[in-house]
């Protein structure tokens, strides 16, 4: 397994490198503010996503093990998914009589909601799915090359990511296809167990945009679309070690899920003990390498007008370990089928950051971020400590 998550994480940094390629490619022929539309765009095309992915991505592996069933959870989650996506559509074209109130580049970025990697997870084939997700990356960065050159930053740019998640899925339902049967029978009543067991989590994650996304917008609010600019561009650097994260939860979830449903305290202890030092030491030098190299990147690699952004990058640099530690809570809560107790926890800490957030009015927006990386930190320790010490494992396939 450690093998597999280092390939994997080899795989990602350079997958890192082209992500970064792309933002800064991005960022300098869209620096008269077409990039920063784009990035509010995309921010509220991860909103959007969120409500429709239903959790699946934290939970899939755990449905599909405890329903003992890989077609049972395909059937449910995906067919949900493609509900809710219709019903989006549906309010879209409702409230949008002559396409001008909402925009429509929005869905275009929305496909990777459909993504098969739950799937590649539960089949043990997480390389196969970050190899496809390196060679998306590849496709998406070279069509842009190709296609604009050092022109402006035009519309098209959505379209061409549309058309590379859409070859990207095209790939991944080829390689898993002799896996998958789409199970129609008893799906409302699958649909209803599945909610009924994880609408917690549900909220949890919806919970969890209030981190990144309403602080970004309170910020393109209060303190302007250049302060908004900085602090999307900031986190998509930052955010490029999710990609290591998301290798870490699939690679891990399975360890944690199997001692939690065995009982076994012992492969509990050995799983915690492998997470942190094969996933929590590297990512807290990655803490460090954003850090220190903050000024290298906004000097020499972003173009004037976007201002602030090494401070956002500086300040924000702690939060993958923030992360790391969150979603090991997360997993824990997730295995022994306490999502509520999760949800809680989680609509605490962000009461807390609103009411924080609210208070600093005007003020400026690193102010913002230190109120952010604080309670994200906050939260995942506690949630993590919370998790290991007050549960027992007689909850593993209880409901609440």
């Amino acid at each position: 397994m450690i093998r597999s998550l280092l390939n994997a994480s080899f795989v990602n940094i350079v997958g890192a490198v082209l992500s970064y390629s792309i933002i800064v490619y991005l960022a300098s022929i869209g620096s008269d503010g077409s990039y920063t539309t784009f990035l509010y765009f995309l921010t509220w095309a991860m909103i959007f996503s969120s409500f429709l992915e239903i959790a699946s991505e934290s939970v899939f592996v755990k449905f599909a093990r405890f329903s003992n069933s890989l077609f049972k959870a395909f059937s449910t989650v995906y067919i949900l998914k493609i509900t809710l996506l219709i019903v989006l559509i549906s309010i879209f074209l409702i409230i949008n009589d002559d396409f001008e109130k909402i925009d429509f580049r929005v869905l275009l970025l929305m496909l990777p909601i459909f993504h098969l990697g739950p799937v590649f997870e539960y089949l043990k084939r997480n390389l196969t799915y970050v190899l496809i997700l390196f060679f998306e990356k590849v496709l998406l960065l070279s069509i842009l090359l190709l296609r604009l050159g050092s022109e402006n930053f035009i519309d098209e740019i959505y379209y061409i990511y549309f058309i590379t998640s859409l070859s990207s899925l095209l790939v991944q339902i080829y390689f898993v296809k002799s896996e998958l049967i789409v199970a129609r029978q008893n799906i409302l009543k699958n649909i209803y167990e599945y909610i009924n067991l994880y609408y917690g989590m549900y909220f949890v994650l919806q919970l969890h945009l209030v981190y990144g996304y309403y602080t970004r917008l309170i910020i393109e609010v209060r303190n302007g679309a250049e302060a908004f600019a900085a602090v999307a561009i900031a986190l998509q650097i930052i955010n490029s070690a999710s990609l290591f994260q998301s290798q870490v939860d699939r690679h891990f979830r399975s360890l944690f899920f199997k001692a939690i449903e065995e009982k076994n305290r012992l492969k509990l202890f050995e799983a915690l003990k492998r997470y942190f030092y094969f996933t929590t030491m590297p990512i807290i030098l990655l803490c460090a390498l954003f850090y220190f190299s903050a000024n290298l990147i906004g000097v020499y690699l972003f173009p004037e007008g976007y201002d602030g952004l090494i401070d956002c990058i500086k300040v924000l640099s702690i939060t993958p370990f923030s992360a790391n530690i969150l979603r090991l809570g997360d997993a824990f809560f997730t295995g022994m089928h306490k999502t509520k107790t999760n949800m809680f926890i989680t609509f605490v800490m962000v009461i807390i950051l609103i009411t924080l957030t609210m208070i600093l009015n005007n003020a400026p927006t690193v102010n913002y971020l230190y109120v952010f990386n604080g309670v994200l930190l906050t939260h995942g320790i506690f949630s993590f400590m919370y998790g290991l010490m007050n549960f027992s494992f007689k909850y593993a396939y209880e409901k609440e």
